[in-house]
């Protein structure tokens, strides 16, 4: 049986942290969620670049056009900013989203960034699932006793949000 995901997988500290909150049964779900902004924060800083951010607001934060066609072709020219940046490719990709969706929304970019990073984590903890499933050789009830509940979090409402928001994260 492995010794747990944030000895064995190759993660990042932050998130080395959230597997090995998600594999205690001592750790609340919230502790969890606390272990689990740090983790958003420090992606945000490694694969989110500045000059993407700043277009991004630039160009849904700017006049509204009559088609929206054209705001999606002005956020799509951002993609070569986004190269060897996952983080970056899936905040490109849900302001796209917000932009097809056309509602208008003053906090667009903020709705972007916020799904982008409830994506990331969902992928976290998914992983960290995964591995356990994998890595187990006696069947368990769950993989982990609190990973399931971290796929259930409104993490885009309270992680997404108040990093997008710039609790901890500065947009560059």
């Amino acid at each position: 049986m492995s010794d747990g995901p944030h000895k064995s997988l190759p993660m990042r500290p932050g998130w080395r942290r959230v597997a090995e909150r998600a594999a205690s049964p001592a750790y609340e779900p919230a502790d969890i969620c606390d272990a689990l902004k740090p983790a958003l924060a420090r992606d945000w800083g490694d694969e989110v670049p500045g000059e993407l951010v700043r277009g991004l607001d630039e160009i849904l934060r700017g006049p509204q056009h009559l088609f929206r066609d054209e705001q999606v072709r002005r956020l799509e020219s951002l993609r070569p900013l986004t190269a060897a940046h996952g983080l970056g490719v899936l905040v490109l990709e849900c302001a796209v989203e917000v932009a097809i969706a056309g509602d208008g929304d003053p906090d667009a970019l903020v709705t972007a960034v916020a799904n982008a990073l409830a994506l990331r984590a969902s992928r976290g903890a998914l992983q960290v699932e995964e591995h356990y499933c994998r890595a187990s050789r006696t069947p368990r009830l769950s993989p982990a006793p609190a990973i399931p509940a971290m796929t259930r979090w409104p993490i885009g409402s309270q992680v997404g949000l108040s990093i997008a928001s710039g609790e901890g994260v500065a947009f560059v």
